[in-house]
């Protein structure tokens, strides 16, 4: 482990840091031990993102004009959370909503690839799933 950072704070600073390390090493141990379970409640999100390259900025706004090497989707909003918790091997369930569109298709297959169910989502036809581009 790198002690440059030492150096740079107090000694009492420095305890405070190495006892919460310690804490939160703690805390995973029980979370890997006990597989807790977690109810999250929240927006779910399709987020977009879109990889390029910038070529110039146009003339009519002050906006990049991207050319689109790849695009991928992955969960945003409370989906952040929910990948977070999942990689950590937490009992995820979900209640949460999206709309009867694509997005909220692709957003319940990502749930159902990190094993998550969907038994709380509800699909409405009154709502679109919110989708940011990125």
């Amino acid at each position: 482990m790198a002690t440059w950072w030492k150096s740079c704070i107090s000694k009492k600073c420095r305890n405070k840091i190495i006892k919460d390390c310690h804490k939160s090493s703690s805390i995973l141990e029980r979370i890997l031990d006990q597989k807790p379970s977690i109810l999250i409640i929240g927006d779910i999100m399709l987020d977009h993102y879109i990889y390029g390259m910038v070529e110039r900025i146009s003339p009519e706004a002050p906006v990049a004009i991207v050319t689109s090497i790849k695009e991928s989707d992955t969960l945003g909003g409370c989906g952040n959370v929910i990948k977070n918790l999942s990689n950590l091997g937490v009992d995820i369930s979900l209640v949460s909503a999206i709309g009867s569109d694509p997005e909220g298709t692709i957003i319940k297959s990502k749930l159902v690839d990190a094993k998550v169910p969907v038994s709380g989502v509800l699909v409405s036809n009154n709502i679109r799933t919110t989708h940011k581009i990125r």
